[in-house]
């Protein structure tokens, strides 16, 4: 074979883009295979892997506890309204909505056929596409939890919210949260409320020095990178800086789960033989998916499980129970609850091994913010399924509970610290104080007197009794329209007051406070006040809640 043949067999006669066109043909098989190749041996490398595992490890990753599953099913099928967020429209991989209703789809059918034609399947096309790209890209619990924050904000209006800058002018506005917040300063203080809500008692030496104890605990659930925030930054791995800052060995780390997913927060398992305890840590808000459990501000029911429930499911996909006694139902934070489920499935079994193998051992659920908002459910979920051994300590806890049930559980203590600006932030606050604020943008006269009286008094004593005696009457009567239903701190609320800092007085004014502890009611949490520093978050560190029931126990 001539030159000149093999020449033109490689296309050497043929244009320039020709050419590589030959080429990368002639180049694709041989990639197609060396790709074939290396995703067979990725894996192998992985099987082989997962056969490396022990035992331990491999019982580890699939022991999943469902049973909160089973109960899930019981809760719907009560029919209870509240029980979750349902979207209205659904549509499914092929862009068809379902919904269950057949109003629904002989309405569509109704349509006429121009309209379906031009606009009816472009939009079901459109949300398809949306939840196609969402099931690739988003996970279950996140488009969820997302759906969920997206019903919130629809539908904010009918949880009672006003609008007040869309219906008010900013001067109005801007006045009414003067007003109001001068008269909350004055009338409601901080000394009068605890005068009002407070105990007389003060916390007993023995539930001082344990939240002293498991203040540790609950800062450290946020991990090394969490450190710079909660007191103690520490670099290397989540593990040892556990390890380090509880005192806990190694080898008593049980499990560890340092990320977090949309409503199922961080968490980790310790050993504290000190004080006889098994320690599930719950990390508070530190990722964007924290955030979309806290966004979660609707309420929702769940079950309390006993330990004794049985579920048989019949052919018609209905599900039985038999219990020694009925199920009872509360209600909570939506975000929490789900949380707390998301942590009960992936630790229900551990746990429960656990306290089988140390029979002298308690439950002690930990967390600050976020964390402890999710311990208490948990503890509240479990209350029954480990009866007299499972108890939960959040610090700067968020509002979870209704009126009604915060106080009924004695094993839940909430610690709020003096200022802390989430003790009184839910759906409910919200609402009502868009409602105090519409009523003075709405009733000009009204909000003038108040500002009138008021003056420039900055307590109760720079006011005469007349004037006391009428912005107390006004206040009450702002009251009457702040009637929502809110949520509060879970469990027996402790009430904490002092300074990140204790530092000596510098001419004569004191910079730092010692602070106290003592029982506060329900009560004290039922309004937000509106003022500038209301969402000051140094108020809510971790780490002042720490050094300040540390001094609080060494000084006793």
């Amino acid at each position: 074979m001539t030159s000149r043949s093999l020449f033109n067999m490689r296309g050497g006669d043929l244009p320039v883009h020709k050419r590589r066109d030959r080429l990368g043909s002639a180049l694709r098989f041989p990639m197609v295979v060396v790709r074939g190749v290396l995703g067979g041996t990725r894996g192998l490398v992985r099987s082989r892997r997962q056969m490396s595992k022990t035992p331990e490890e491999a019982v580890r990753i699939v022991r999943i506890d469902h049973t909160f599953d089973d109960l899930d099913s019981i809760l719907e099928a009560t029919n209870n309204p509240s029980a979750a967020v349902v979207d209205e429209w659904e549509a499914d991989d092929d862009g068809v909505y379902d919904d269950g209703n057949d109003w629904v789809n002989s309405l569509m059918q109704s349509l006429p056929e121009t309209a379906n034609r031009l606009k009816g399947w472009r939009q079901r096309s459109y949300r398809a596409w949306v939840n196609r790209i969402e099931k690739k890209f988003v996970s279950p619990e996140t488009s969820r939890a997302l759906r969920t924050v997206k019903s919130i904000v629809d539908n904010f209006a009918e949880f009672g919210a006003i609008d007040v800058f869309s219906l008010y002018s900013p001067r109005d506005v801007i006045a009414s949260i003067i007003a109001l917040s001068r008269l909350q300063t004055v009338l409601s203080n901080d000394d009068t409320k605890r005068k009002t809500f407070g105990k007389e008692e003060e916390v007993e030496e023995a539930l001082l020095d344990e939240l002293a104890h498991y203040s540790h605990f609950a800062s450290v659930a946020y991990g090394w990178k969490g450190g710079l925030f909660c007191g103690g930054l520490q670099f290397g791995q989540n593990n040892r800086v556990l390890s380090r800052r509880t005192g806990v060995k190694k080898e008593d780390i049980v499990q560890a789960n340092w990320h977090s997913k949309a409503n199922r927060p961080a968490y980790y398992i310790v050993r504290d033989h000190e004080r006889n305890s098994i320690v599930l840590g719950i990390r508070g808000t530190l990722s964007p998916r924290d955030v979309l459990t806290d966004l979660c501000a609707s309420t929702g029911n769940f079950i309390i499980e006993d330990g004794h429930v049985e579920t048989n499911h019949t052919n018609d996909n209905q599900t039985e129970v038999a219990s020694s006694f009925p199920l009872r139902i509360e209600c909570a934070h939506k975000g929490m609850i789900d949380g707390a489920k998301g942590v009960a499935r992936t630790t229900g079994k551990i746990i429960t091994a656990e306290l089988d193998a140390n029979p002298e051992y308690s439950l002690v659920i930990v967390g600050h913010s976020l964390g402890g908002g999710v311990a208490a459910v948990l503890a509240a979920m479990w209350s029954e399924r480990f009866p007299n051994r499972v108890r939960s300590f959040g610090f700067g806890n968020p509002c979870v509970f209704p009126r009604n049930s915060t106080a009924s559980y004695a094993n839940i203590v909430s610690v709020i610290g003096q200022g802390d600006p989430f003790a009184t932030l839910s759906l409910g606050h919200i609402v009502d104080t868009t409602r105090a604020l519409s009523t003075l943008c709405k009733e000009e006269a009204f909000r003038v007197e108040i500002l009138k009286r008021l003056g420039q008094a900055k307590a109760v004593e720079g006011l005469s009794k007349d004037d006391l005696k009428w912005l107390q009457n006004a206040k009450t009567y702002l009251n009457q329209q702040m009637d929502a239903d809110k949520l509060y701190p879970p469990g027996q609320i402790v009430y904490m007051s002092g300074t990140l800092f204790n530092l000596d007085p510098v001419e004569g004014i004191s910079v730092g406070q010692k602070g106290d502890l003592r029982p506060m009611h329900v009560d004290r949490f039922g309004e937000l006040m509106v003022h500038v520093r209301m969402f000051d978050v140094s108020r809510h560190l971790p780490v002042r809640y720490e050094a300040v029931l540390k001094r609080l126990n060494s000084d006793r």
